[in-house]
């Protein structure tokens, strides 16, 4: 699942790949070339294509770091998870965990971990968010220690269609519940808190 973020880690390594293919090739060269009379010259060849094939590759990372700042400074949702994300590691714990219907750039930004709501990894989770009460959703969310939910309208829908979907009755069900409290949100994504006995939102 390569998101954004994702490729721009992925794709950083390519140039010290480059470097590795670039040193093992001009070693195999200058072993083979040894052995003949041209030697010096093949040795310079080789390590001028590689040297060419280096610089590409490093070439078109570059390109691409810089296409990929442009492609989140012009994309809303990108702009608004970053914001989203930013928030979040200024004010929330280092510990804290936070429920999302399937998006992870969120994680990338906040630096915080989450769970993944869906019948396979947060199985509860969903199950209690979609199907159940807010009092059975907070009380799992208790027991396991998690504490914030972060919603994209983006993901909201038919649960049964598609499992990454939340429903709207859900979403509703926590903007009127007394357990939750909503303490960031933009115009297309929100974050609810779990508000236990004696606590007070966070922000």
């Amino acid at each position: 699942y390569m998101t954004l973020i994702h490729a721009r880690t992925y794709f950083s390594v390519m140039p010290l790949l480059a470097g590795v293919v670039f040193a093992y090739g001009l070693v195999r060269v200058g072993e083979g070339a040894l052995l003949t009379r041209d030697g010096p010259r093949r040795v310079i060849q080789a390590a001028l294509v590689l040297v060419v094939i280096s610089g590409v590759s490093i070439g078109a990372v570059t390109a691409y770091h810089v296409s990929l700042d442009r492609s989140v400074d012009s994309m809303p949702k990108q702009r608004e998870y970053r914001e989203m994300g930013e928030w979040i590691d200024r004010e929330l714990p280092q510990d804290a965990i936070i429920l999302t219907p399937r998006q992870n750039e969120l994680a990338q930004y906040a630096h915080r971990r989450v769970i993944w709501l869906n019948p396979v990894g947060g199985t509860e989770f969903y199950e209690a968010l979609n199907f159940g009460s807010d009092s059975q959703l907070a009380d799992i969310m208790d027991r396991e220690g998690v504490s914030y939910i972060f919603i994209d309208e983006r993901w909201i829908g038919n649960p049964k269609s598609w499992i990454s979907y939340v429903s709207r009755g859900a979403v509703e069900g926590l903007a009127a519940s007394d357990s939750f409290e909503r303490i960031f949100g933009t115009e297309k994504i929100d974050l609810y808190q779990l508000i236990r006995p004696g606590e007070q939102a966070e922000g």
